[in-house]
Parts: structure tokens; sequence; C-alpha cells
């Protein structure tokens, strides 16, 4: 699946599959699904039978996770 068929028009979907998570930082969605399980800190909504991760909450969690120092643009825009 490719990034324009994840958004609808112009805005984006606000709520995920795990195979567009997946498409989305370039992993299986059987790795999706584990991080999901194993990491208490990942962003995951259950809803019965439907698992769904919010585009975000996806962001902040991976942008929590990057190693090194950010570079100048991505601080003055985490300081907005």
């Amino acid at each position: 699946m490719s990034t324009e068929q994840v958004q609808q028009g112009d805005s984006e979907q606000e709520y995920l599959t795990a195979q567009e998570v997946g498409h989305m930082v370039r992993v299986s969605e059987k790795t999706v699904y584990r991080w999901a399980q194993d990491d208490p800190t990942f962003p995951v909504t259950r809803i019965g039978g439907v698992v769904r991760f919010h585009r975000e909450r996806i962001r902040r969690w991976l942008r929590d996770r990057e190693q090194g120092r950010p570079r100048k643009s991505e601080e003055a825009n985490d300081q907005r």
C-alpha cells in the first residue's frame, strides 16, 4: 500500500492498521503487532477484535526513540 492509499484526499487518516504502520516505518505487519504486544509504551487502540494505531502517537513514539541529537529544524518544530 502506498502513501497515497493511506491518505484520504488532502487529510491523512487519523487511525492506521498494522499494515499501514508497517509501511510507514518499513517493517512487517507482524513486527508492528509484536511491538504492540511487547512494549507497553507502544500506542495501540484495541476495541473488540479490532486493533488500530493513532498516526500522531506513532510518530511521537518513534521520535522519542531516535538516537543522536535532533537537527536544528526539528528542535524548532518541537518548541512550537
